[in-house]
């Protein structure tokens, strides 16, 4: 029973912290005219220090990061959906997040899964350019630096799951969207970095 006690207060303190911090980056993308809504942000938020909690109750360090990578990929997804675009610190931040957990053994493969997951989009990016069909550099950022952060294995299948889930998602919203106007909807852009945030965050809880 003391366990027990204990553990749910670990996850009550953790999931205060994580609402916190999610409360002040609220306020702070409120001043910036984001589109925020309060209660999903603070629903996800719970959401996901459960899920990073019953993965790891007491690896502190595992918990940090993980807190931190959700704090970003919340920030860049917001910023995304409201403004298509992400800025360059964000994709620094993850980075940055790779490189504090970094021993010299896992360099070669954090380096290797990071050109993996980049050189592909790079080369669609330069073939599809002149088609007026572009891949958003923050997509390519966040994607390759969450690469970096997860290693080999873990930020290729982050980044496919992420492309997946956008695809189908967005092939029903186009069904729906279709279905309520009676006309064949054309394809249009959509913000990538919520689906690939939900890739990112299940490749760093696997």
């Amino acid at each position: 029973m003391r366990l027990f006690l204990e553990y749910l207060l670990r996850f009550a303190a953790f999931t205060a912290i994580g609402c916190i911090v999610t409360g002040f980056m609220i306020k702070s993308m409120r001043k910036q005219e984001f589109r925020v809504e309060t209660r999903l942000c603070l629903s996800l938020t719970v959401f996901a220090c459960g899920c990073l909690f019953c993965r790891s109750a007491y690896d502190l360090e595992y918990l940090s990061v993980g807190l931190a990578l959700y704090a970003v990929l919340l920030y860049a997804s917001t910023e995304d959906i409201t403004f298509h675009k992400a800025e360059n610190w964000l994709s620094v931040m993850i980075l940055m997040l790779g490189v504090a957990q970094i021993i010299p053994e896992d360099l070669p493969l954090r380096l290797m899964a990071a050109a993996v997951v980049f050189i592909p989009q790079e080369l669609i990016a330069l073939s599809t350019k002149k088609k007026g069909i572009s891949i958003g550099g923050a997509d390519m950022k966040i994607s390759t630096a969450a690469a970096f952060l997860l290693g080999l294995s873990r930020g290729v299948i982050a980044y496919m799951l992420g492309l997946f889930i956008a695809i189908v998602s967005e092939l029903i919203r186009g069904a729906v969207r279709a279905h309520k106007s009676g006309e064949k909807c054309a394809a249009q852009p959509f913000p990538l970095i919520p689906y690939l945030s939900v890739g990112i965050l299940i490749g760093y809880i696997l």
